[in-house]
């Protein structure tokens, strides 16, 4: 059924209890327009004394009511029948309970200057979270320089201590060996912006020689670690787009092991945290023949669009 027809039958039957207790006046076929009337007296209102767990115990306390005594019984109105001299259910007046949402801050971002404030409302199921954008303040007047401070006082000159003795020469020691800050190679990549999970492809990468018998890359789809070594790895990027239904992670990979590389796994949960960026480094010990990839997965409802962006990779060969 429609329900503004519900409606005005609901509204019907409340009328018709209200009329039947002597409120409302009854309303025949509309005659001619007569001439307007003087001014009357106020009407008595419905007047809500108050709220009972029954009727009974309503009875018990007011057994008798005066025209225009209401009282609320688990929801219901009852009113005082001056006729009848009992009390009668009219019915619920009762609102359905209201929703429950929450809000949420999302993102804040600085606009141009030309550009209005405004609040984005990314509404799901309960929870509304609000993107600010504020648009960027015109930059002020340059300030006055400051009045020049008064100049300290100069300190008390120190005393001249003695002359030491001049040391013996020492012996000559050995040779020391290569310290942790020369690298055999060091390794660029910078992956390309992605919205899936799988594999990320390589946009830009540089290997320092441009030959090396330690790593290579080849197509721009992987990492080759030709030789076995300890390896200096340095990773960052950026998760974006979480909500409450959908994380996302990133991690670097041994295809060789099929193990994840230690430390290097980045995981924004899904929560009220909409973005992060994230940076790591670590040493590992790269068995010769193993390739390297960055993964991206999406977790939980998958339907949400999470990005993963400026994810770059640095890997540094020592010398042993």
């Amino acid at each position: 059924m429609n329900e503004n027809i519900k409606e005005a039958i609901e509204n019907a039957k409340f009328r018709e209890r209200l009329i039947k207790a002597g409120y409302f006046p009854v309303i025949g076929p509309r005659g001619p327009k007569g001439e307007k009337g003087d001014k009357g007296d106020n009407g008595n209102n419905l007047n809500i004394l108050g709220g009972y767990d029954s009727l009974d115990e309503l009875i018990m306390v007011h057994p008798y009511g005066n025209y225009g005594d209401c009282y609320l019984i688990g929801g219901n109105l009852y009113v005082w029948n001056i006729e009848n001299g009992t009390y009668e259910m009219i019915g619920n007046i009762e609102g359905p309970p209201g929703k429950s949402e929450k809000i949420a801050i999302g993102m804040v971002t600085t606009g141009n200057n030309s550009d209005k404030a405004e609040i984005i409302d990314n509404f799901d199921g309960e929870v509304h979270t609000l993107d600010f954008v504020i648009p960027k303040g015109e930059k002020g007047d340059k300030g006055d320089s400051g009045p020049i401070g008064p100049q300290g006082l100069t300190g008390e000159k120190g005393l001249k201590g003695d002359k030491g003795e001049k040391g013996d020469k020492g012996d000559i020691g050995p040779q020391g060996t290569m310290g942790p800050t020369s690298y055999d190679v060091v390794c660029f990549a910078s992956y390309g912006d992605s919205t899936t999970s799988g594999k990320s492809l390589i946009n830009t990468m540089r290997i320092i020689p441009g030959v090396s018998d330690i790593i290579n890359i080849p197509n721009n789809q992987k990492i080759d670690v030709l030789r076995t070594g300890v390896f200096e790895i340095n990773m960052c990027g950026r998760i974006s787009g979480v909500t409450n239904d959908t994380g996302g992670k990133f991690y670097l990979y041994n295809t060789l092991t099929n193990e994840k590389i230690v430390d290097m796994e980045f995981v924004l949960d899904k929560g009220s945290t909409a973005d992060m960026d994230f940076s790591e480094i670590t040493f590992a010990d790269i068995q010769g023949g193993s390739s390297l990839e960055v993964k991206t997965e999406i977790t939980g409802d998958s339907s949400n669009t999470i990005k993963f962006s400026m994810i770059n990779l640095i890997i540094k060969g020592y010398k042993m």
